[in-house]
């Protein structure tokens, strides 16, 4: 076996490199994850908070309250975890079905 190379490298090298590597791929993560976050609050502030519900059966999903009764709300889907929806079809469900809206859990 030849022992001459064009360069030798070490473990510390390694560790370096993929050092280097990982420290790059947790920057870009970060970024993105509050790139997210901006855009999630940007979204939410252009409706009252009093105005928006959760359902408690599909985590990320947020309803804009039309209209409600003392038994029912009126809702249209506004986002679904990570994405706007468009404003599409009112569905009507029971107080039971719906949870008051809370920031905190997309953060």
């Amino acid at each position: 076996m030849p022992t001459d190379a064009l360069f030798s490298v070490t473990l510390d090298v390694y560790v370096a490199i993929y050092g280097a590597i990982a420290l790059v791929i947790a920057g870009v993560l970060y970024f993105l994850h509050k790139k997210e976050v901006a855009q999630q609050d940007r979204y939410f502030a252009q409706f009252k908070t009093a105005d928006l519900c959760m359902s408690p059966f599909r985590i990320g999903l947020v309803y804009l309250i039309v209209a409600e009764t003392e038994t029912e709300v009126t809702v249209v889907s506004v986002w679904d975890g990570k994405t706007a929806l468009s404003i599409g079809a009112e569905i009507t469900l029971s107080r039971d079905e719906v949870i008051p809206f809370d920031l905190t859990r997309f953060s």
